[in-house]
C-alpha cells in the first residue's frame, strides 16, 4: 500500500489535497506526520479514512483483476475488516511479543499508545509470530508462500 503514497501516486496527491503540502516531502507523504496528527485527533483520522480506504480498495481491487496470485501488505486490515474483508483469500497476521509490540506503537510518538489491533480477531488468518530478526522474518513469511503457493496449484 505504500506504494500509492510515493510521488505523484494517487494516495500522494490525495494527501495533498486532504491535508496540504506541508504532509508530503520530495518523495513521498510524509507518514509520521500523518500519524502525529490523526491518531491524536479521531476528526482528522475520519478525514485521513474517507480520502484514503477508497484508493486502497480499489488498488486492492486492480490488483486482483491484474494478476492471478498477489501478496498485499495491509498494516491497517484489521482495524478496518469490513471494507476489506472481501478483497482476500488469506490473512498473515505477523505479531510479535507484547511488549516489542507495544515499544513500536510508543515509538510512533502518537498521544493514543494502544496497540491498533485488538484481540481476539473474529477472523480466520495466519498467525507468523516475529520475535526475532528481519531475516527470520522474511525467512517465516517465504515459508509461509511457498506452502501456500503449492497447495493453491
Amino acid at each position: 500500500v505504500r506504494e500509492i503514497y510515493k510521488k505523484d501516486g494517487i494516495g500522494y496527491n490525495k494527501i495533498i489535497e486532504t491535508f496540504g503540502k506541508e504532509f508530503v516531502n520530495e518523495t513521498e507523504a510524509d507518514r509520521k506526520k500523518i500519524g502525529k496528527l490523526v491518531f491524536n485527533n479521531p476528526q482528522e483520522l475520519d478525514k485521513l479514512n474517507k480520502a484514503i480506504l477508497p484508493l486502497i480498495i480499489n488498488w486492492i481491487k486492480e490488483i486482483k483483476k491484474n494478476n492471478d496470485e498477489a501478496i498485499v501488505e495491509l498494516a491497517i486490515y484489521f482495524n478496518y475488516i469490513d471494507k476489506f474483508e472481501d478483497l482476500f483469500d488469506k490473512i498473515v497476521l505477523i505479531k510479535g511479543k507484547k511488549e516489542i509490540e507495544d515499544k513500536k506503537v510508543i515509538e510512533k510518538d502518537w498521544d493514543n499508545k494502544q496497540n491498533p489491533i485488538i484481540d481476539p480477531i473474529n477472523q480466520d488468518y495466519i498467525e507468523i509470530i516475529n520475535n526475532d530478526s528481519i531475516q527470520k522474518l522474511e525467512e517465516n513469511a517465504q515459508y509461509f508462500i511457498d506452502t501456500f503457493l503449492s497447495k493453491n496449484k
